[in-house]
């Protein structure tokens, strides 16, 4: 109900728009609270990690980005996004101070954002110091596709990208309806058990029941080997992780661990999805693909690919292809793709070979 509240507001706020004043923009947050513009945002600063390149993709530019998450460079230097739009290296990343979300108001002053995003559910006390010294926030909301789907959408009406967000949801919602029917259906017995470990090299953190990443699994014909995990940010045991005997891990994003670093290491050598080369390291496109983000469709076509290589509809490339027309402008070559995918980090893993196929 709250999902569809916010869409039937903020298709409203679209119309007002529209009748007024061209320049003028209505946009309505995810706390329900209604941001009103002149113009479209020239400067803005994201604290949510995933915000940063979910808006510079929305806008199809990177100038208007004056701040980000020091986490969210770590899914740029380097990686593709950092690639396509170098300038994005030198983004200042000093708004956030004494915890990962908390905002570093002093820093956020001297940059005169027209509009910063912040974590609207993780917690107190993160979107009242900015809003107290005078700069507007966009309240964003993390952890399902609805909200996924509600932060494009009013990233794509303050970037005057509309278009081009009706056809990334139209994405979307079809590889979700096609997987669905094909991997999201296969019975309970014949899905392996997989372990997405969101930490692994100082902590064993996998996610659980409830995660976005528990959906996605259970969509691409997985089940989620994290037993008696809820949610996500909790740490297990080495001890856990052997009893669950996962048959499948996938190392996120958030993480420097490669598949070769359980290979080499005896104490894994007993866990089925070792000992079965069935190790994964999770892609870095436009941003990380294990949590939720614009290119979300291909991270759910390339669980699927892993895990069930012979009854995936999609042709994971040929999927690239067209969604980076969209968001870049061009297709990537067969060495950016690789490198997108992981190639060399999971070059020992089962039938991934078949992953790279076009």
């Amino acid at each position: 109900m709250a999902s569809f509240s916010f869409r039937a507001a903020l298709a409203a706020s679209t119309f007002l728009a529209t009748v007024g004043a061209a320049a003028a923009i209505d946009v309505i947050d995810q706390r329900g609270q209604t941001l009103s513009f002149d113009k479209e945002p020239a400067k803005v600063a994201t604290i949510p990690i995933p915000a940063a390149s979910m808006y510079v993709l929305s806008d199809g530019k990177a100038d208007r980005l004056v701040a980000m998450n020091p986490t969210a460079l770590g899914a740029i230097t380097g990686e593709w996004l950092g690639h396509i739009y170098p300038g994005l290296e030198k983004v200042r990343t000093d708004i956030v101070k004494g915890g990962q979300f908390t905002p570093n108001v002093e820093a956020l002053l001297t940059l005169s954002p027209d509009l910063v995003f912040q974590w609207a559910n993780q917690g107190p006390d993160l979107i009242a110091p900015i809003e107290r010294a005078g700069m507007k926030v966009f309240g964003q909301n993390y952890g399902t596709q609805a909200f996924l789907e509600e932060t494009m959408l009013a990233m794509g009406k303050l970037t005057g990208q509309n278009d081009k967000t009706s056809a990334l949801l139209d994405k979307h919602r079809g590889v979700m309806a096609s997987l669905e029917k094909t991997t999201g259906a296969i019975p309970e017995a014949d899905r392996p058990k997989v372990t997405y470990f969101q930490y692994f090299t100082n902590s064993l953190r996998p996610n659980g029941v409830g995660s976005y990443n528990d959906m996605y699994l259970k969509l691409a014909g997985g089940r989620n080997g994290a037993e008696g995990v809820k949610g996500t940010g909790t740490d297990v045991t080495f001890e856990q992780v052997l009893a669950w005997a996962p048959e499948v891990i996938i190392l996120g994003g958030f993480d420097q661990a490669v598949p070769s670093d359980l290979y080499k290491d005896p104490k894994w050598a007993s866990v089925p999805a070792v000992r079965n080369k069935r190790v994964y390291k999770m892609p870095i496109g436009g941003y990380r693909w294990d949590p939720p983000n614009v290119e979300s469709p291909l991270a759910w076509i390339w669980v699927a690919s892993i895990l069930h290589p012979d009854k995936v509809g999609f042709n994971l490339r040929a999927e690239m292809d067209g969604v980076y027309k969209l968001l870049y402008g061009r297709a990537p070559t067969d060495e950016e793709t690789r490198a997108i995918l992981k190639a060399s980090a999971n070059a020992d893993a089962k039938d991934y070979a078949r992953v790279l196929e076009r």
